[in-house]
């Protein structure tokens, strides 16, 4: 049996991701390390969101 899998569209995904990271700074300089630190914390928000 294959099932298709949905695989949200990573295009959209990222420019919400870099909107949200660009209100956050205001323009600051931001390391790698804030930055992945950020994308991990949108990711858990959007999975308890559609597990809500």
């Amino acid at each position: 049996m294959v099932t298709k899998l949905a695989i949200p569209p990573l295009r959209e995904e990222l420019q919400d991701l870099f909107k949200e990271v660009d209100k956050q700074t205001k323009g600051k300089r931001v390391t790698e390390k804030e930055i992945l630190k950020e994308i991990q914390n949108y990711r858990l928000d959007k999975r308890a969101k559609k597990g809500a």
